[in-house]
């Protein structure tokens, strides 16, 4: 049968087939790429029966359902493509236009990991800044016991356990934590999200309570509970907890701070200023040298990569 004549019928068993397809992508391997050239065809016989008149309102609705569980499905896509030299080799073969967006998920999937790992970058800078700045002041001028430098290990250690993926390893080192320093609420927060990661509700509740019996002041309650989230990436969470500790205590400079690293995430570069300038103001205020410091580097370097913006005075300046 020629690609003219095909019909209306023919449509509806591509359909199906591409609708039994995306449903068994996972361990498919080579038919992965047989999938991809079904949904050309797909398109192509579209075009070809809506130019003869004919109503696909039904058709599209389940090829748009299809689309949307490939585009989800889209790292388990790249790693069944592998059995065929990987979607970048099938796609040279192929030369497809752009439009045919299946062809080019890996850039997709590429682009969104440069964007998830900025984002843990930029929020976790709040963090990673803050224990560096202390594990150096700690272990250079205090004299640590060997049971605090053992606690300092297992934090270390549990952080870059995250990093990797590995919650439960990660979960562990929190919990041995925990034992050396059971006052700690940094660390019964770790408990709470991880335990909640694993599924264990109770757990998770425990650690939860004990955080904020810990943590009674609630605007540190909601700054660390809101690092804590950026740094797993839910900026939401962390934008929710930034807003609601500036709302308790607007003169809070640790609020603004957080909250500029959401709009730095967020590439909304003005508002970032705006909130790290307010944040070394206040820190400055509060005789806080250090976050005085890396709200004004952070600033800085926001005005460096939007130069239009109005560069900020110098504190006590004339």
């Amino acid at each position: 049968m020629g690609e003219e004549a095909r019909s209306p019928e023919d449509l509806r068993s591509m359909t199906r087939q591409c609708e039994l397809a995306v449903a068994r992508l996972k361990d498919s391997g080579a038919q992965a790429l047989s999938f991809l050239k079904l949904l050309d065809e797909v398109e192509a016989l579209m075009g070809r029966l809506e130019r003869r008149g004919v109503d696909l309102r039904s058709e599209k609705t389940r090829m748009k359902t299809v689309e949307g569980l490939l585009r989800s499905k889209a790292t388990i896509l790249l790693k069944e493509m592998r059995a065929v030299g990987g979607l970048a080799q099938a796609r040279q073969e192929v030369s497809p236009d752009e439009s045919r967006w299946w062809w080019y998920l890996d850039r997709a999937v590429a682009e969104q990991r440069c964007r998830t790992m900025r984002r843990r970058l930029i929020i976790g800078a709040v963090v990673v800044a803050l224990l560096v700045a202390v594990r150096v002041a700690f272990f250079a001028f205090l004299a640590p016991s060997p049971g605090e430098r053992e606690r300092y290990e297992h934090l270390t250690r549990a952080v870059q356990l995250r990093e990797d993926g590995d919650l439960t390893g990660a979960l562990v080192e929190y919990e041995a934590a925990r034992a050396l320093a059971p006052d700690e609420p940094e660390i019964h927060l770790w408990l709470w999200v991880l335990h909640e990661e694993e599924g264990r509700e109770n757990e998770a509740a425990a650690a939860f309570a004990t955080a904020k019996e810990l943590l009674e002041n609630e605007v540190k309650f909601l700054v660390q509970r809101g690092t804590i989230y950026g740094q797993m990436d839910n900026v939401e969470a962390t934008l929710a907890d930034a807003n609601a500790a500036r709302a308790l205590d607007p003169e809070s400079a640790w609020a603004h701070f957080v909250l500029g690293g959401v709009y730095e995430a967020q590439s909304k570069i003005p508002e970032a200023v705006e909130e790290f300038e307010r944040a070394a103001e206040l820190a400055n205020q509060a005789g806080d040298s250090a976050l005085f410091v890396q709200d004004r580097m952070r600033a800085a370097m926001l005005l460096q990569r939007a130069p239009v913006l109005p560069q900020p005075t110098e504190e006590g300046g004339g």
